[in-house]
Order: structure tokens, then C-alpha cells, then sequence
């Protein structure tokens, strides 16, 4: 799957929190899995991620959530989701 979804929560304890799913669960319905709902503001950011040579990428943003990607920090948070080479 080259194409993903994912979103970012606050997690009180930790910080921010990175989730990805399959392309085919509406961003909105993934966060009540979780036990959010739309303007939680637990809810960061939100949009889709691909995989590209040098790792995961976000972009664009949810129309279900009215949230965007934030990349600089997205990005951060999904590639650490991979696993790390020894």
C-alpha cells in the first residue's frame, strides 16, 4: 500500500501520537475507534501519508475532521512507526 491516512493525537502523558490506517476508513470514523470526536482537541492533525525513498511523507488534510497535515512534525512522528535499521 503505497498510500495511507493517519492522524496525530495529543496524548497527555507522552505528547503527540502519529496512528496510520488503509485508505479506505473515512478519518473521521478511525477517531471514534479511538474514543475522539471531531473538534476533540486532542486532535492535531490529520491527512495521508505515502512512502517515498527517504520514508513516510504527509500531506493534505481530512475534509471529515477539517483538519490539515502538519508536515514538519507529521513526518517526524510517522517515520519513527518504521522500523529502525541495526
Amino acid at each position: 500500500m503505497d498510500t495511507c491516512k493517519y492522524i496525530v493525537i495529543d496524548t497527555a502523558e507522552g505528547g503527540p501520537a502519529a496512528f496510520m490506517f488503509p485508505p479506505f476508513i473515512q478519518h473521521v470514523d478511525f477517531t471514534r475507534c479511538l474514543g475522539f470526536r471531531r473538534g476533540d482537541a486532542s486532535l492535531l492533525s490529520a491527512g495521508f501519508v505515502k512512502t517515498t525513498k527517504s520514508g513516510l511523507v504527509a500531506y493534505g488534510d481530512s475534509e471529515s475532521l477539517k483538519l490539515k497535515a502538519d508536515p514538519e512534525r507529521d513526518n517526524r512522528l510517522l517515520n519513527r512507526l518504521l522500523p529502525q535499521e541495526k
